[in-house]
């Protein structure tokens, strides 16, 4: 998996084809969505911003079974 979004997936998250039109799209966004323009124009966006990272539930102490 590459670490930036596809031309598609640039597409599904503005709804816009043409890259300027992506760039002044990208700029409106909230919350904000990093990105970066290469020199060809198209935007570059990170992918790892749209990840997240789950966390393994807290362990639960069971005080009855413990004695306690």
């Amino acid at each position: 998996m590459s670490l930036w979004l596809t031309d598609d997936e640039v597409t599904e998250l503005t709804g816009k084809k043409q890259n300027p039109k992506r760039i002044e799209a990208l700029a409106r966004l909230t919350p904000r969505v990093v990105f970066r323009v290469r020199a060809d124009g198209f935007p570059l966006v990170d992918r790892a911003q749209f990840q997240t990272h789950a966390k393994a539930p807290k362990s639960r102490i069971n005080w009855e079974a413990a004695g306690v």
